[in-house]
């Protein structure tokens, strides 16, 4: 973020607006910014993130079997889902033991 602040030539802080969506950014700022963003390459680490926060934004998924294409499907689905509103997906599959 230090990087992108420097690029952009705002603040740390107005970087850390801009990552997290707030209204309080003028519209020419909020591109300048985002355009270092995209030109360093910068991506939110979502670990530190949820330290600061306490929200993981991460979905757990339990299911029996991946085999079947039905689960595949239902995977698929619910992956597109998640990753749409910006949340991880974690999958963990259970078998039974006899």
């Amino acid at each position: 973020m230090v990087d992108v602040a420097a690029a952009a030539g705002v603040s740390g802080q107005t970087v850390s607006r801009v990552v997290n969506g707030s209204p309080r950014v003028d519209p020419a700022t909020r591109a300048r910014v985002e355009a270092a963003m995209e030109r360093l390459g910068y991506r939110m680490h979502r670990a530190a993130r949820a330290l600061r926060t306490g929200r993981t934004e991460t979905i757990g998924l339990m299911v029996s079997s991946l085999a079947t294409v039905g689960n595949s499907r239902m995977l698929q689905a619910i992956a597109d889902a998640a990753a749409a509103r910006g949340y991880a997906l974690t999958v963990v599959t259970a078998s039974s033991a006899d």
